[in-house]
């Protein structure tokens, strides 16, 4: 199955769809999670940081009543999807302002 995924036909995106495994760790997220988070990262991508940060403060597995309507005072109360608050913590040392070179994405670092 290891050796499936250097095929030059493997597409990434069917995991989404024929993986149990990953099916599995997904449905602990709402749909409307989902839509959220695609939202917050184009607005990331876009260089607008400001509305990303707004609408990854509103990432909840499962939408809260007062989505929107309240106020995030601390980290501690940042959602807790791990995607999101990576790129929380990454724009928040740039106080939520992208670089004016911004293309888009960041390099990652090798480990």
């Amino acid at each position: 199955e290891k050796n499936d995924k250097w095929n030059d036909d493997f597409f990434v995106p069917d995991l989404f769809n024929d993986d149990a495994d990953v099916a599995t760790m997904r449905a602990i997220f709402s749909k409307e999670f989902f839509r959220r988070f695609s939202m917050a990262y184009r607005n990331y991508e876009a260089g607008e940081w400001l509305a990303a940060r707004d609408m990854l403060f509103t990432c909840d597995y499962m939408p809260k009543p007062d989505v929107g309507r309240r106020i995030i005072a601390s980290q501690a109360q940042w959602p807790e999807d791990g995607p999101g608050t990576v790129l929380l913590h990454f724009m928040q040392q740039l106080n939520f302002k992208p670089p004016a070179d911004w293309p888009g994405h960041r390099e990652l670092p090798l480990r």
